[in-house]
């Protein structure tokens, strides 16, 4: 089985309703119905309009003689409006400043000033601005 996480068409490329189930495939058919089974959902779609799609190389739909579905759980549900999120602005905005804290602590990291042997805000900050003007 294809995973709804990963590829071109993962599962935030569909349309989901209130209830967390695919109510509209990426190229606009809407869902004939839809079975739970725990946790997990089955949403059926037209076979016919599935096989005829464009983009069938991309999608992670299975497929039988008469009907297509995706399948996904909870867990795949939350991972996908976690992924969404994270794609907004809202989100990158404040999490952009990371990358650059990041960035500097890989560099002291790489001057031998991971795991210093010393103490205290004054004396860090001393053989931190040292241990940078050696740095040909």
């Amino acid at each position: 089985m294809t995973s709804l996480l990963r590829g071109p068409l993962g599962l935030s490329s569909f349309s989901l309703g209130e209830d967390g189930a695919i109510k509209i495939r990426p190229m606009g058919e809407e869902r004939q119905g839809i079975v739970k089974k725990g946790e997990g959902r089955r949403v059926h779609f037209p076979h016919p309009t599935c096989s005829s799609c464009p983009r069938r190389g991309d999608c992670p739909v299975s497929a039988s003689k008469k009907k297509a579905w995706p399948s996904y759980g909870r867990k795949e549900l939350e991972i996908a409006n976690r992924r969404a999120k994270q794609k907004t602005k809202e989100f990158a905005d404040p999490h952009r400043w990371r990358a650059e804290i990041e960035g500097t602590s890989s560099f002291l990291a790489r001057l031998g000033l991971k795991q210093l042997r010393i103490r205290g805000l004054p004396k860090v900050d001393f053989k931190v601005k040292l241990k940078a003007l050696t740095v040909p």
